[in-house]
């Protein structure tokens, strides 16, 4: 019973440890968003900055996850 405890304790606190690091991810894009938005940039180099943006969100997510 006490190993079944503590699995859920360390379960528990990887999932907590893993949520922190999506949210941090998130704040990272949120913030290279507003950056970019300040700059006077044609919509083609726009939509390529956005992109890249999406895409390490999408990597750093998917490290955690995986």
């Amino acid at each position: 019973m006490l190993n079944n405890a503590i699995e859920a304790e360390r379960a528990e606190r990887d999932q907590e440890a893993d949520c922190a690091r999506i949210d941090a991810a998130i704040v990272v894009s949120e913030q290279d968003i507003t950056a970019l938005e300040d700059q006077q940039l044609d919509q083609l180099e726009m939509q390529k900055r956005w992109s890249a943006i999406r895409d390490r969100t999408i990597l750093a997510i998917r490290d955690v996850v995986h």
